[in-house]
């Protein structure tokens, strides 16, 4: 058996530019994390959450959007973060529950709440512009599906057809 291990850095490129952008002067460049994966700024740019496995195993960090003030929001195999747009709450996938499913965590800490419940697939969750609904593929009745359901979870509405 094999393992790969892949490593991703984040970093923040500060640069001033001009109104019509024929010239541009790099102001600076900061490494913010040297093993991050998959990352969403939030609505209002001040912070950024992301995914790491610097312990081992993947998990949801977030920071402000010059690396300082980094939390860890979760702590089993999960990934994809994905801000709501009130800034509250990160939607992302787990396996914590023995299977991929859509999970939430408010971003200020506190205890993940499942959102689906299903033995197939439930993955790459996106919250709609109103916040009112959360979007994600799923595999629980035929492969790669779109789904919607209320932000909150409950009935699930599949939008793409065969």
């Amino acid at each position: 058996m094999y393992q790969i291990g892949i490593t991703f850095s984040i970093i923040l490129v500060s640069v001033a530019a001009r109104a019509d952008v024929s010239s541009y002067k790099l102001l600076s460049i900061k490494q913010l994390s040297s093993d991050g994966g998959r990352l969403d700024w939030s609505p209002d740019g001040k912070r950024i959450a992301f995914e790491s496995d610097r312990d081992g195993n993947w998990e949801i960090y977030v920071m402000n959007a010059d690396g300082t003030d980094e939390r860890r929001l979760t702590d089993a195999f999960d990934a994809h973060p994905t801000w709501s747009p009130d800034g509250r709450q990160i939607v992302f996938q787990s396996t914590r529950s023995g299977n991929r499913d859509i999970w939430r965590v408010p971003v200020d800490g506190g205890k993940p709440r499942q959102l689906t419940f299903d033995p197939g697939y439930d993955g790459f969750a996106r919250y709609s512009p109103d916040g009112n609904s959360i979007i994600f593929v799923s595999t629980r009745n035929d492969p790669g599906h779109i789904w919607r359901m209320p932000s909150e979870g409950g009935d699930l509405t599949r939008l793409t057809q065969d």
